[in-house]
């Protein structure tokens, strides 16, 4: 900040270098001069005048080197600074879905969270749940609840369960650090308010919370949120939970009263309609055994029950008295909607509640046409699609790959091993036996079973015209862009499978062989008297056994 580059006017003389020194940036101010200097140097950089003698009075300026300060001085300045607060509670941040290092350009995610921050700390959490129509300041909010609201808690509002945010408390140093939050506060009246709390921990799904008279409790998950968690979320959380409550009590009203109708006068089924039920149940050798009777006439009582139940249900459903509630009941537990009626037995049901939406399959609409709709797409390109990569779009390729995998079942079943033995034999006789049944299915391997498939694919695509199936093309490249290519290679994978398979299971033949014919105990009782005891020993399996041939 010399004054060489402060100057406003381009054709200043240069000044000697010798009478420059670089000054702090208070070093117009501690110059021991009148407050004429100090006011000019408020206003701006010197005009020419002020320049030309600038080098005579700046000798006299004060070096900013000067100012340093001792180690004591140091010391009581550093003892002088605020010291930080001691944490006491943790602060949950809010949860967002961005990437931590952002590129040019783009919201960081500390922005991105800090605004999130503030919307949730600008959020009433009761003025939301008036806004659904929820209210735990009256007494009255649970009176017809026989049902616990925490028993329709939906998780899946959760962004966290109970140990991940006990976990959030567990700072650096592994201590607990109670977790702002603000926690519905039931009097005993059963009123209650929202208020700020801490949490202390979790204990058998519950929360013990802190509240500012220092007193503690156990509130249930929808009676707690946490800083940093959603409040709309949590408002609609509640409101679900109450809309299910509402729902199940009301279905499990209107389902008591149809299970206590009288099905004295009800008809039943006729004779015809039961010796048809009967005559489908009991359609096998086994279930027509007369021991079955007592069993067939207790699912025909039921049957004959679950009917008149139903003849119940339509007439209930349609009583003008049950129809007068039809979809009239509140969704909400606070709601004014039908307080100015009669109270009646059926006042707090909905028939609508009766059955879930898509239950009844009666219920559903009439489709225009018998098939199932699809989205429109274009049939020819994707038909020409398939065909270009799938091999199965000629007869003969299907017809040619059963005949293969046949002939590789076949191999899978024989054993290259002599595995029975119809006489005791000496160990040269044994040696023989063994080495002549090798060399005959090594033969039968070699000149029937590739020959057989050699032959197949001759035989099945010999007459096959020029294109993609041509087994008579002689051009490298157009072989290399055919099916043809691709068929052999999909032979060749299923015979070396066969084979590797084929060997695996004839070397597990042949050790369970060895073990059945071995004993499971000896016992020498002299030169001449030896036991040999003998117990049959399941079959071990393979470690690879079969694939997709199998």
């Amino acid at each position: 900040t010399g004054p060489s580059r402060l100057s406003h006017v381009s054709s200043a003389p240069s000044l000697p270098k010798t009478t420059f020194k670089q000054r702090g940036i208070f070093s117009e101010i501690v110059k021991p001069h009148g407050p004429q200097e100090v006011q000019a140097c408020q206003q701006g950089p010197p005009t020419q005048p002020e320049a030309a003698t600038g080098p005579r009075q700046m000798r006299k300026s004060a070096s900013a080197g000067g100012f340093k300060l001792s180690k004591s001085m140091r010391r009581k300045a550093a003892e002088a600074l605020p010291a930080d607060p001691k944490q006491i509670f943790t602060e949950v941040a809010p949860k967002v879905v961005e990437v931590y290092a952002h590129r040019p350009g783009d919201r960081p995610r500390k922005v991105t969270v800090e605004r999130r921050k503030k919307w949730f700390e600008a959020l009433d959490i009761e003025a939301l749940l008036l806004e659904r129509g929820i209210s735990f300041q009256h007494a009255n909010w649970a009176k017809s609840h026989w049902l616990q609201l925490d028993d329709f808690d939906n998780r899946e509002y959760d962004i966290r369960n109970p140990e991940e945010w006990m976990q959030l408390g567990t700072g650096g140093t592994g201590s607990f650090l109670p977790l702002r939050a603000k926690g519905l506060r039931l009097r005993e009246d059963n009123t209650g308010n929202w208020e700020g709390c801490f949490c202390i921990g979790c204990e058998e799904g519950k929360f013990v919370v802190k509240w500012q008279d220092e007193s503690t409790s156990q509130v249930s998950r929808l009676q707690i949120i946490f800083l940093g968690e959603d409040p709309e979320v949590f408002a609609d959380r509640l409101l679900f939970a109450f809309q299910a409550l509402r729902r199940v009590q009301s279905r499990a009203q209107l389902n008591f009263f149809i299970d206590n109708m009288p099905i004295d006068d009800i008809q039943c089924l006729d004779i015809d309609q039961v010796a048809r039920v009967l005559a489908l149940a009991r359609s096998s050798r086994a279930l027509k055994d007369s021991s079955m009777e007592p069993a067939a006439h207790e699912l025909v009582r039921e049957v004959n029950l679950d009917y008149a139940r139903t003849m119940n249900k339509i007439i209930f459903i349609h009583d003008p008295q049950v129809q007068s509630y039809a979809c009239d009941v509140p969704e909400l537990p606070n709601s004014d909607v039908g307080k100015d009626r009669d109270v009646g037995i059926f006042s707090g049901v909905n028939i609508c509640d009766l059955e879930e939406e898509d239950e009844n399959s009666f219920l559903r609409p009439v489709p225009w046409f018998a098939l199932w709709p699809l989205p429109e797409y274009n049939f020819t390109q994707t038909f020409s699609q398939f065909c270009f990569s799938s091999l199965f779009i000629k007869p003969q390729v299907i017809s040619s790959l059963v005949t293969i995998a046949n002939q590789c079942l076949w191999l899978m079943d024989t054993c290259q091993y002599l595995t029975r033995f119809e006489k005791i034999m000496k160990f040269d006789q044994f040696r023989q036996f063994q080495r002549s049944k090798i060399g005959s299915t090594a033969k039968e391997v070699r000149e029937g079973w590739v020959n057989a498939i050699i032959s197949t694919i001759q035989k099945n695509f010999d007459k096959v015209g020029k294109g993609w199936f041509s087994i008579h093309e002689t051009n490298p490249d157009t072989y290399a862009e055919g099916k043809v290519k691709k068929l052999l290679h999909m032979v060749r994978f299923m015979m070396e499978d066969s084979m590797r398979y084929f060997v695996l299971d004839s070397v597990a033949d042949y050790c369970a062989a060895m073990e059945a014919a071995a004993p499971a105990a000896v016992a020498v009782d002299g030169l001449l008297e030896v036991t040999s005891t003998f117990s049959p020993r399941p079959a071990v399996q393979p470690a690879a056994w079969g694939g997709s041939l199998e």
